[in-house]
């Protein structure tokens, strides 16, 4: 989440390049530099909530194998 910050800055600067200078061209990397921006801060906490539950699952599955639940469906 916090790889957007550059992108952010980036951005930033290129607006008041393009607001002083007038030059177009720099309008496509502004609206690039914004795209990743946001891409990073949505998919920042969407790739920790699916970390956080392949944690879990590796947490849980352990624990059901040594109550005996799976040993006893196997013989």
């Amino acid at each position: 989440m916090l790889v957007a910050v550059p992108y952010f800055l980036v951005a930033n600067m290129l607006k008041s390049f393009i607001d002083d200078d007038g030059v177009v061209w720099l309008s496509l990397p502004l609206l690039w530099c914004l795209a990743m921006g946001i891409a990073f801060i949505v998919l920042g906490p969407v790739s920790l909530l699916l970390l956080i539950g392949h944690w879990v699952h590796d947490r849980v599955k352990p624990q059901v194998w040594r109550s005996g639940e799976f040993a006893a469906g196997l013989s």
